[in-house]
């Protein structure tokens, strides 16, 4: 049989078509390497074709004896295999043309994702050949896109976003993740598909015997070998469903409150929090937290939702991907009322995913949010106020300032949103957003939230709409060390730019997980063969950190002297790919020139990345090693910067104790306050000296907090009030100014 079918039109059609679409993929960017898009998409076309297929030469093949249907099903089996073979080899040879990082990984998807889906869906094709006489194929294809109707409902109606389906194989969500580590779930899946199939096509061999005309016992005996498979993969799919959340395949809602163990209640909103990470007195902070944030976006968006949200907190990246997908990726479902955080982004996002709960208020039915990714994003952008630690009109002055295209109405529909690199989407939609607000009110923007009309709500089309927005943020001043800071923050391609997106993704958070694990020399070989396969930021950074925790201090210097990075001097030459990659690693540069003991080399470094104001985070890394550097008790101060693996928290704790410069201090204070001591820490602080103005901001800053935690709003109040005045820049104005308004909320 497979000789004939082989040499028939219709096999040599399909294989035809299969061929045509892996030429197709080969042209479309991220779908042009054999990796995990590739495989999925040919999970999809080549078991629509497979299924196809099968019915086709079914009628082909006229199988009058038991014997024949089994032949039949072993046939289309290795016909199936033929025709998945054809994308592979279509990708294999691509690689000559376009780089593919790791054969072996996209081997493994391909195997994983495409291969089951031909013969599941071959099987399915084969038990609707033995059922139906008529309509074959149209009970296919409904059948088909029924099984793909699956990951939408699990989507939508189940907290995860993530999906294992038998024709798919695995849908990570839409999410910005560039990572998808589930090979070892996946396994386990794809095994319970091919058993599917193998049970289903078992099946459709034992139904074909009953429609047979004979007695009623033989039937039975002809089908014993398919009956024995039947009770062998039955149970074994059935344990597969029944502990699905067990095994990671799905999430229901009661089995994710079950992991995290914690639940906590205010006015208008339901905490679920990881019971072995929070304690009851921090989930009760950041209800607090909830309740100041449900005031503002009440002001803000003038309505107040009529259900209650319930936001649910992550122990850790690993855990949410577990349980609900997008490890990185904070998300909202607005239908559902809910949203998922990461525990250690709590305070950082808060605000922005209660914002998509409140836009539910006004948004398009039934998923009760706007019809355009970017008006999604940039209301709750706008209604946070905040991008990149900065105001979000003065961040996107900054995309137009970085150089990049921007082509602005296009980033504001729903394609143009996804295609371009998130941190640039996400900006400009707030700050469009946030004008048209400002400029027209929130009634009207609520209205085209819902509906998407501009012309219909402003008379005016988007693009006359985005020209005066334009016009608005391009007159924000900004400096020469903005533009420096535009590029490292916006000149990135989003995952449809970059090469072998999936494998350096994994690579690199192998890394991390090694240099959280302190395996340096591990560490620094995965960051080594990540750079080899592309130059990325990340693998630069996880390189440098790796060589200094190795305490190779000049051959940290050496690598960034190699790969030429460093502020630009007068008269010097660099690329825009240079500075925008290095900018981070002054702070170990500067470091490692501590550690040879070059002060000034030292201090030249963080000076640098402090004028930049690259992120709060830097700014006070940099002002506390100032700080310390010319303190005169540096040398005491130098092994909490320069040797950090060498010595644990009790030891650490200890010799700043025994120092009493303003920088020991301050590291002391925030050590007590990471145990939460915070009435120590508060003792600490108020007894430190005087030191730089900038460290005596981040004091103040510190203390403050100190307080607030301690309960002594009051106190706390009149602290901020005093770090205001003395804050560096505008980030920490605002971040100051937060607190001033969480004391006052607090004390009502």
């Amino acid at each position: 049989m497979i000789n004939y079918i082989i040499r028939t039109r219709m096999f040599l059609g399909t294989a035809m078509a299969l061929t045509l679409l892996a030429v197709v993929c080969s042209c479309v960017p991220l779908f042009n390497s054999l990796g995990f898009e590739f495989s999925a998409a040919f999970a999809i076309i080549g078991g629509f074709i497979g299924g196809i297929f099968t019915l086709g030469i079914w009628n082909v093949r006229q199988c009058e004896t038991l014997r024949d249907v089994r032949a039949f099903a072993g046939s289309a089996a290795v016909l199936l295999l033929l025709l998945s073979i054809l994308p592979l080899l279509i990708a294999l040879g691509n690689a000559l043309f376009v780089r593919n990082c790791s054969v072996i990984a996209g081997l493994a998807y391909y195997f994983l994702l495409a291969l089951p889906s031909y013969f599941f869906c071959g099987a399915l094709a084969f038990l609707i050949a033995i059922v139906s006489a008529r309509f074959r194929k149209t009970i296919f294809i409904a059948f088909f896109f029924l099984i793909l109707a699956h990951i939408p409902f699990v989507a939508f109606f189940r907290p995860q976003i993530f999906a294992f389906n038998p024709i798919a194989g695995y849908f990570p969500g839409v999410t910005y993740d560039e990572s998808v580590n589930v090979f070892r779930r996946l396994m386990i899946y794809r095994m319970g598909t091919v058993s599917a199939a193998i049970a289903i096509a078992s099946y459709a061999v034992w139904l074909w015997c009953r429609k047979q005309k004979t007695s009623d016992d033989e039937p039975a005996r002809q089908a014993i070998p398919e009956m024995i498979v039947l009770a062998l993969l039955v149970p074994f799919i059935a344990v597969l469903f029944l502990f699905s959340d067990r095994i990671g395949l799905s999430s229901s809602e009661d089995f994710i409150r079950e992991k995290l163990g914690g639940s906590y209640r205010t006015v208008h909103c339901d905490i679920v929090y990881p019971s072995g990470t929070w304690k009851r007195e921090y989930a009760e902070r950041i209800g607090a937290l909830h309740e100041y944030y449900y005031e503002q976006l009440s002001r803000y968006f003038q309505v107040r939702p009529a259900e209650r949200m319930t936001v649910f907190f992550y122990a850790s990246p690993e855990q949410k991907e577990k349980l609900i997908g997008a490890s990185q990726t904070d998300i909202s479902k607005p239908w559902m009322h809910q949203s998922h955080i990461n525990a250690s982004d709590a305070e950082a996002v808060l605000k922005h995913e209660m914002a998509h709960l409140f836009a539910a208020e006004f948004g398009w039915s039934p998923l009760r949010i706007s019809k355009n990714s970017g008006l999604i994003e940039g209301a709750a952008v706008a209604a946070d106020g905040v991008s990149y630690e900065d105001s979000v009109h003065r961040t996107a002055a900054l995309v137009f300032a970085s150089g990049i295209p921007v082509d602005a109405v296009s980033i504001l529909d729903s394609f143009g949103f996804a295609a371009s690199y998130a941190g640039v989407s996400y900006t400009l939609a707030g700050s469009f957003c946030s004008f048209l607000i400002e400029s027209y009110g929130i009634e009207k923007f609520k209205q085209l939230y819902a509906t998407g009309a501009y012309r219909m709500v402003y008379g005016r089309e988007c693009a006359d709409l985005a020209s005066e927005w334009e016009r608005f943020v391009r007159r924000m001043p900004l400096t020469s060390f903005d533009s420096m800071k535009a590029r490292y923050l916006f000149k990135r391609g989003s995952i449809f730019q970059k090469e072998c997106v999936r494998v350096i993704a994994d690579l690199n958070e192998r890394t991390r997980h090694l240099m959280s694990g302190h395996e340096y020399e591990q560490a620094l070989a995965s960051a080594e063969y990540s750079l080899k396969l592309s130059r990325t930021p990340e693998a630069i950074l996880q390189k440098v950190n790796a060589l200094f925790q190795l305490r190779k201090f000049q051959d940290v210097l050496t690598f960034v002297r190699l790969q030429e990075y460093g502020m630009p001097r007068r008269g010097s030459s660099q690329s825009e790919t240079s500075i925008r990659d290095i900018l981070p690693v002054h702070l170990r540069a500067g470091d490692a020139y501590w550690a040879l003991d070059s002060l000034e080399q030292a201090k030249r470094e963080y000076g640098a990345l402090l004028a930049l104001h690259l992120s709060m985070g830097y700014d006070e890394a940099c002002s506390v090693r100032l700080a310390s550097i010319d303190s005169p008790e540096r040398n005491a101060l130098k092994i909490f910067f320069v040797y950090t693996s060498a010595i644990d928290d009790t030891e650490r704790s200890a010799r700043l104790l025994r120092l009493s410069a303003p920088p020991a201090k301050y590291l002391s204070a925030g050590g007590l306050m990471a145990k939460e001591r915070y009435v120590e820490a508060e003792h600490i602080l108020e007894s430190a000296g005087r030191s730089s103005p900038l460290l005596e901001f981040f004091r103040l800053r510190l203390l403050g907090r100190a307080l607030f935690l301690s309960m002594e709003k009051e106190r706390a109040r009149n602290i901020f009030q005093q770090a205001y005045a003395h804050s560096p820049s505008p980030a920490f104005c605002r971040e100051t100014k937060e607190w001033l308004g969480r004391c006052i909320f607090d004390q009502k």
